[in-house]
């Protein structure tokens, strides 16, 4: 396990959206996780996963998403990919440690919802590929 705090910036997205209407939290360490098939193994290394879902996008203020990207820029995270689509944008940032990322952050922005999972733990840039989130079932 990689123990570190949690990014304040990522911390502070998350205090000032956590208590609006139609946002859905969850908050796991890592030994909570239940992964299955070929992301069992993951398990060991991610010391916890932290998600919001905001149900109407319109409650998130696009300065706080810049503030937010500022801000973990600011904490050594890196773009890994953005991909914009018609409207809606994902992108990956991480932090790394070597050939160990400790932290990614995934953000999800489209005209219905705005969706961030932050993740922290010990894992290889190819552990990335096998994570794989369901959030229909959220």
């Amino acid at each position: 396990f990689c123990l570190q705090a949690q990014s304040p910036s990522i911390d502070a997205f998350f205090q000032k959206y956590l208590e609006k209407e139609k946002v859905t939290e969850f908050d796991l360490n890592g030994f909570l996780l239940q992964l299955e098939g070929k992301t069992k193994d993951l398990e060991s290394r991610i010391s916890k996963l932290r998600g919001l879902i905001i149900g109407e996008n319109d409650q998130v203020a696009k300065t706080d998403i810049q503030s937010l990207l500022k801000g973990v820029q600011g904490e050594k995270f890196e773009s890994l990919i953005k991909v914009r689509h018609e409207k809606q944008i994902v992108e990956i940032l991480v932090k790394d440690s070597g050939d160990v990322l400790t932290d990614a952050l995934l953000l999800v922005n489209d005209e219905d919802q705005f969706v961030l999972i932050a993740l922290e733990g010990s894992l290889r840039f190819e552990d990335l590929q096998h994570l794989d989130f369901d959030m229909s079932e959220l």
